[in-house]
């Protein structure tokens, strides 16, 4: 779920950054990286810290104000790091943390593959040479979307 929402605030912060017209790319490129760091870091991080946190001295001042959604925050299993958190809640932060860049790889893979077939496709179509240029061409390589993912594995 981590994963797949992760994915989901890359595509929408980029759109985001574009919608707010930076004067320049750099400016844009860095929108996006700060962005996706800190949306990714709290998903992936301080959501699950707190879902799984029991505060009992928050809970009680909540009670009376509350609508409920504290229950869901404020009202976990661990009252402190112990062994059984890291079991149950480190084991999930870890599977995240290892599978989040292996879901990337076997992207990047599908990708290449597809691209082999559409040079092997374009050689044998292709009328022009800028059309056979196009399609040797590789992706852009969107570095705000690296580093900001990049920051959030290591932090």
């Amino acid at each position: 779920v981590v994963v797949v929402f992760n994915f989901l605030l890359r595509e929408i912060l980029t759109r985001i950054a574009k919608f707010e017209k930076h004067p320049t790319v750099t400016g844009e490129q860095q929108s996006v990286m700060r962005k996706l760091f800190l949306a990714q870091f709290i998903n992936t991080g301080l959501l699950t810290l707190v879902a799984n946190t029991r505060w009992p001295e928050l809970l009680e001042a909540t009670k009376e104000g509350g609508n409920g959604a504290q229950k869901l925050l404020l009202d976990g299993q661990y009252t402190d790091l112990d062994p059984s958190w890291y079991t149950d809640v480190g084991r999930g932060i870890m599977i995240t943390m290892i599978f989040s860049p292996l879901a990337k790889r076997v992207t990047v893979m599908l990708m290449h593959l597809y691209e082999k077939w559409r040079r092997r496709y374009a050689r044998k179509s292709a009328v022009t040479q800028t059309m056979l240029n196009e399609a040797y061409m590789g992706p852009e390589f969107d570095l705000a979307l690296k580093y900001g993912e990049l920051m959030n594995a290591v932090f």
